[in-house]
């Protein structure tokens, strides 16, 4: 049995997968680690790039093919009740790649101690640089917000089985693996670590999120992510209110500056401020009079102002 397996739900983003593979391969292959890559495409670029890098003689590299519409969710159910062959899956997002010469050696200490869940993050409000838990609440008030992103969380195999991931679907939508990663230990305890420390580095053909190429960051970050706060568990319940501008502290999404370049890319007007007022005011460390301000101010100005604070993540 392999310790883990770096899985990567993608769709339509062969330039990504080409600069992952580019960075990623060789010290994969050096530390024994397997890829593979949950594809949804509606071409067949990612599956050559696949085929091209297993004739080069990269036999770790997998392909899994799915219908253009599946949801992510389903892939993930599939990356965490489908893969006996490893003790770990590190789920991975196609827009970051992970550094494995400075990450292998922070793991492999940690699945030595066989964690149940390893988290990587830059959240430093309860965390210096690191710390073990066996509470889960505990855990779960520091570690919930960087448990959120996509490559943060390396999972012992074999604790989701498909019954329960689909109940998560059920309850979290979009959320779903977050929701179950707190699902797992509602018992009140846990064997995790969170680990502050750069561990990926930003993907350059990836401009943004999906979220925000649609115009639903808002939506997401605060009234989505508050309704799975509060959906979680009701073990959580004492600090559920300590996580809902979690997310807010630990990406600086609510930043005035980050505002500008919201409202310059249409994802923030007084449309949506007043739709979502209820949420933003639970979820942003921001007062909802800036949001108002930027919402009500010309695209142009705010295109220009956003140039000027350079804050585009």
């Amino acid at each position: 049995m392999k310790k883990i397996l770096i899985a990567i739900p993608t769709k339509n983003h062969s330039e990504y997968i080409k600069y992952y593979f580019s960075k990623i391969l060789d010290d994969a292959k050096k530390y024994n680690i397997d890829i593979a890559i949950y594809d949804s495409s509606d071409d067949e670029l990612t599956r050559q790039l696949v085929e091209e890098r297993n004739k080069q003689g990269y036999d770790n590299i997998f392909y899994y093919k799915y219908e253009s519409d599946e949801l992510v969710e389903n892939k993930c159910m599939d990356i965490y009740c489908s893969q006996a062959d490893y003790e770990y899956i590190w789920l991975c997002g196609d827009g970051l790649v992970l550094n494995l010469k400075k990450d292998v050696e922070l793991i492999n200490n940690q699945i030595t101690k066989k964690k149940d869940i390893i988290v990587f993050g830059h959240d430093k409000r309860y965390v210096k640089e690191y710390k073990e838990y066996s509470n889960s609440v505990e855990f779960c008030k520091e570690c919930f917000a960087p448990a959120t992103w996509y490559g943060a969380v390396i999972l012992k195999n074999g604790l989701i089985n498909r019954s329960m991931f689909e109940k998560c679907i059920k309850k979290y939508k979009e959320h779903a693996i977050q929701g179950a990663y707190f699902e797992l230990f509602k018992n009140g305890h846990v064997n995790a670590v969170y680990l502050v420390h750069d561990f990926f580095d930003a993907n350059p053909c990836k401009k943004i999120s999906t979220a925000f190429d649609e115009g639903r960051t808002i939506y997401a970050f605060s009234k989505l992510f508050n309704k799975t706060i509060w959906n979680l568990p009701e073990c959580y319940d004492s600090i559920k209110k300590d996580l809902e501008k979690s997310i807010a502290y630990t990406t600086g999404l609510y930043k005035l500056s980050h505002l500008w370049f919201m409202r310059a890319c249409n994802n923030l007007n007084i449309k949506i401020v007043f739709k979502y007022m209820k949420y933003i005011i639970r979820s942003s460390d921001t007062n909802i009079l800036y949001f108002i301000l930027v919402a009500i101010c010309p695209i142009k100005i705010a295109n220009m102002i956003a140039v000027i604070e350079n804050d585009n993540w």
